[in-house]
């Protein structure tokens, strides 16, 4: 019983098959530590960086004047007003 188990094993060593597997294993091995390392490591960090460059501030200068009919009436006039945003 033993000898069939050894020889069943050393069949699947000399298959084409298992360094095949050995080369996919040890590649996700490497994809896995790089996750792992990005996610977990690296995460907090790399949120931090990415948000500090997606958010910009731009002042954009709305004054245009005043707006009248041909009757001199007022139309439309400028309004000064502020925009707040919050953020967790």
């Amino acid at each position: 019983m033993f000898d069939v188990i050894l020889d069943y094993i050393k069949k699947i060593l000399k298959s084409r098959l298992f360094p095949i597997t050995l080369i996919f294993a040890a590649l996700l091995f490497v994809l896995v530590y790089r996750l792992f390392q990005l996610q977990i490591v690296e995460g907090p960090v790399i949120a931090e960086e990415t948000v500090l460059k997606t958010t910009k501030t731009r002042e954009i200068k709305s004054t245009r004047g005043n707006i009248y009919d041909r009757n001199g009436k007022l139309l439309a006039s400028n309004v000064l007003s502020y925009s707040v945003m919050m953020e967790d």
